[in-house]
């Protein structure tokens, strides 16, 4: 399983890489993972690895009860000091040893996360509990076409980015989800990203958890030569999700 890296945990350079993909991307994350479960008014939602609240303040404004799990207390300090909504509580906990309070939620979401759990079907059976009859849960994290731009350049600097966790999204997160739920629905979300210089590049870069400080050099010089030629640097997040029905 993906472990929580050094920059999964700072919240400062989670919202450069969010904003990022606000800033330069084509489509928005949190109207595909609202709209796959139906989000509406009043409902009781769990947010599983919350960060600094990209969903969670989101469903706030809709007026959703939110309960947000993060590891890291840094993230859900910046996630409060943005809302005063009564409608919130807060979890400074990994999945595997989250407390959860008693309630039934209607909806379970994880968006970028739950890969990070050490017992993903133990953590999937205790959610079971915790979730109202046909309430639904939905995960979404980077499948293996994701970000093929970005990956192509960092070919050309000497570093291998990986598969990171798109093995567990493809090949074994389906499996658990239809091993406790007996369903799931497999989804795909793009976002095609355009930057338009190699400082917007680099600031994405130096957030992300592959960066190597030690490729800096070689990593500028092949964004100058690539702007060179051309206007923007185009790179595609392609998200898969899993939604599954109790």
């Amino acid at each position: 399983m993906p472990k929580i890296g050094q920059f999964d945990t700072d919240s400062d350079a989670l919202v450069k890489r969010v904003s990022a993909h606000d800033v330069y991307g084509s489509t928005e994350l949190n109207d595909w993972i609202f709209d796959t479960v139906g989000l509406s008014k009043g409902l009781n939602v769990l947010d599983l690895g919350c960060g600094f609240g990209k969903q969670t303040l989101a469903m706030l404004s809709m007026d959703c009860k939110v309960v947000a799990v993060d590891a890291s207390l840094e993230s859900l300090k910046l996630l409060r000091s943005k809302t005063s909504i009564d409608k919130l509580k807060t979890i400074h906990s990994n999945f595997d040893h989250m407390e959860l309070p008693d309630i039934l939620f209607d909806t379970v979401i994880s968006s970028y996360a739950f890969y990070y759990s050490e017992n993903p079907k133990l953590v999937l059976e205790n959610i079971y509990k915790k979730m109202k009859k046909t309430g639904k849960i939905f995960i979404c994290g980077p499948s293996f076409q994701n970000n093929i731009g970005m990956k192509n350049l960092l070919k050309k600097v000497g570093i291998d980015f990986g598969e990171g966790s798109a093995p567990f999204m493809e090949n074994k997160a389906p499996i658990l989800f239809d091993q406790v739920f007996g369903n799931v629905k497999k989804l795909v979300f793009k976002n095609s990203i355009s930057f338009p210089n190699a400082d917007s590049v680099w600031n994405y870069w130096s957030s992300h958890n592959m960066f190597d400080a030690s490729v800096e050099g070689i990593f500028k010089k092949e964004l100058d030569e690539h702007f060179k030629v051309h206007n923007s640097f185009e790179t595609t997040k392609i998200a898969l999700g899993l939604l599954s029905v109790k």
